[in-house]
């Protein structure tokens, strides 16, 4: 591709790259097969900047009809160098989340009276947080998640004890690699809460003498199944 000019801007980049636009011309039959070539490629003058987008339009070259490109270099993001098929890494969001304690229990401290529920409800807080584990693969097999769907931890994940854990979805969105070719840029997201994903709050009911039963989490069975099924998410992480 004959080359038309080469201009260079400064970004202030942190990565220590410019940006840097190279412009030149091709038969219009040449310029899927030159795209196709500069996607990805690293700049010959700064090794910080790689192409990550081409545009074409149609150029009067002497009389002649042409395609004319226009390939963008940027700097190189740190995801870039990221090892391709190594650990997964941990990225944490703290939170929480409010739910409504229901029961007959509830009364007022200064009197005694019972709380009417439907004016007045009752709320506790949970610790939630985010735990999203970010990996790059050279390739990826949709079927690995479908057995972790609807399942917790069945031990201590990253500090988390069992059942705290509970996995959510994967994610992925495929990368053009700085040497050539692409790979696949994984994130499995996860939600971890202080009380056990199959725990529920038990509201607090009338015994047969009269007193209340004081509310408490419990676990909810239906037969043999569980809310959720407690599998060990390593081999997941493994297997992606």
């Amino acid at each position: 591709m004959p080359l038309i000019h080469t201009q260079y801007n400064n970004t202030g980049s942190l990565t220590g790259g410019s940006r840097s636009t190279l412009t030149g011309m091709c038969d219009d039959s040449e310029w899927l097969s030159i795209r196709n070539l500069l996607l990805g490629a690293i700049d010959a003058y700064d090794p910080t900047l790689r192409c990550t987008e081409v545009q074409r339009d149609h150029w009067d070259h002497v009389g002649t009809f042409a395609s004319r490109l226009t390939a963008t270099f940027t700097p190189r993001d740190e995801e870039d160098e990221q090892e391709i098929d190594g650990p997964m890494l941990p990225t944490l969001n703290f939170g929480s989340e409010m739910f409504t304690v229901k029961g007959p229990q509830w009364t007022w401290l200064s009197d005694g009276k019972k709380i009417d529920m439907d004016l007045v409800q009752p709320v506790k807080i949970l610790q939630v947080a985010e735990l999203t584990l970010h990996g790059r693969r050279r390739s990826i097999n949709w079927s690995t998640f479908d057995a972790y769907l609807n399942s917790v931890n069945s031990d201590t994940f990253f500090g988390a004890p069992p059942g705290t854990v509970r996995f959510d979805s994967p994610a992925a969105q495929k990368v053009v690699l700085p040497e050539g070719g692409y790979a696949w840029d994984v994130e499995l997201k996860f939600k971890r809460r202080s009380i056990p994903w199959n725990q529920v709050w038990r509201p607090g009911q009338l015994s047969a003498v009269g007193s209340y039963d004081t509310g408490k989490w419990d676990e909810v069975r239906n037969g043999s199944e569980r809310l959720y099924t407690p599998v060990a998410y390593m081999p997941l992480m493994q297997a992606v």
